[in-house]
């Protein structure tokens, strides 16, 4: 399209330029440039030498050191013991958990025959502990036994003695009498010694009192013949004992 100018004043002769409008043409739009895609991952491999979780194998492996650990200690070796139980239980999981996905197999093995280890171990020091325990407590006792006999009716002949390891020591000496009542001595100077002859019934003798300045032993004895019936020891500054063939 083209527009004629106006002719200036002057300019007449003169050519008029002319300026020819064109139309504009519209821009083409931009495309946004495409994004990359990606492929989708799958699971990342495992790493060699079995880094899978398995969990319950670390569990049996700390249990069994514990336990092992306790195993020696008393009273806590009962601690121990239920933390075997434990262990084997989490150590027998573990292994088949282990086998199943390859992972930590060796350490679940490991972490249950500890755990069996510890138990048997336990046990066995549970036992020698209780053993020593008895033994002591025997010791402390004093006693040699009852070595009694049942008795058996008519005239029987006995020898009562009540004796101590302090020579110079006196007590308070009970018996059995020949008619097989009971009589009582106050100050009676260690060793003493009577003998006696029992129609029907059986026979008794009893000592007590002050042992030395530091302590003793008090020990009455039975005999009929040569054969003791019935002997007890007791420890202590200030004792009794008792013996009869009952």
């Amino acid at each position: 399209m083209t527009l004629p100018r106006e002719p200036r004043h002057g300019l007449d002769s003169l050519d008029a330029p002319t300026v020819q409008l064109v139309p504009s043409r519209q821009a083409a739009p931009v495309a946004a440039p495409a994004r990359p895609t990606m492929a989708p991952q799958g699971p990342a491999p495992a790493l060699p030498g079995g880094s899978s979780s398995n969990g319950w194998a670390v569990a049996a492996l700390v249990l069994g050191i514990v336990c092992l650990a306790l195993s020696p200690v008393p009273v806590l070796n009962q601690a121990g013991i239920l933390v075997g139980f434990v262990g084997v239980g989490i150590g027998v999981a573990a292994v088949l958990i282990g086998r199943r996905r390859g992972s930590r197999v060796v350490v679940s093995a490991v972490g249950l025959g500890l755990s069996v280890l510890g138990l048997v171990l336990s046990f066995v020091f549970t036992a020698a502990y209780v053993a020593a325990i008895d033994e002591a407590f025997a010791g402390l006792s004093g006693g040699t036994g009852d070595v009694s006999e049942p008795f058996v009716a008519g005239p029987r002949t006995y020898t009562l003695e009540v004796t101590s390891t302090d020579q110079d020591s006196a007590g308070r000496v009970g018996f059995t009498n020949s008619t097989g009542g009971y009589d009582s001595a106050e100050d009676r100077t260690l060793p003493w010694r009577q003998t006696v002859t029992i129609q029907d019934g059986g026979a008794m003798v009893t000592g007590s009192g002050p042992i030395g300045g530091g302590g003793g032993d008090l020990t009455c004895t039975i005999r009929e013949g040569d054969r003791v019936v019935d002997t007890q020891t007791v420890r202590g500054q200030y004792t009794n004992v008792s013996c009869d063939t009952y």
